[in-house]
């Protein structure tokens, strides 16, 4: 999670859950409320995205992903999920790289002056990122070119 200043509506709140092997923001919830719920919202727009079996979750030590209703969501999913170790920031690096990139390319480049300002350039941009956007780590490929490349090669894979 983090957060972005909504000028009259002060700060808000963006979950995200990334795939760390293509880097695609799978998905993600973004609202004035900054409760547990946004992290379940987040994880069930990213399960609607791909299959989840063997899928593997890694999070932080925040309040948000040790709430009963969070745990709850995690085991109904059949969703294994580790914790990164206190001070270890590199523990969580894709999706704290996702976020600095957000900040940088989309939040800090405007003012916004409300919420729903801020909403409609933040679901453009991540719109931008997962299809447009090329990553170095990708070789220099989208997120979306990778993930299809990669299913096509698994699919091809399992033909021969």
């Amino acid at each position: 999670m983090t957060y972005i200043w909504c000028g009259q509506d002060a700060w808000c709140y963006f979950h995200g859950v990334i795939d760390h092997h293509d880097k695609t923001l799978l998905g993600y919830y973004f609202s004035r409320s900054c409760s547990a719920l946004g992290g379940v919202m987040a994880l069930a727009n990213a399960a609607s995205q791909r299959e989840i079996e063997s899928l593997e979750l890694r999070s932080d030590n925040g309040c948000h992903y040790g709430a009963k209703v969070f745990k709850d969501e995690i085991r109904r999913l059949g969703i294994n999920h580790t914790r990164t170790m206190v001070n270890t920031p590199k523990g969580n690096a894709v999706i704290e790289r996702f976020f600095r990139s957000l900040k940088e390319e989309c939040v800090w480049q405007q003012k916004f002056f409300n919420f729903e300002q801020a909403k409609e350039a933040v679901d453009k941009w991540v719109l931008k990122y997962n299809q447009e956007r090329p990553h170095q780590t990708l070789d220099y490929l989208t997120p979306k070119q990778f993930y299809e490349r990669s299913t096509i090669g698994n699919i091809q894979q399992k033909v021969s």
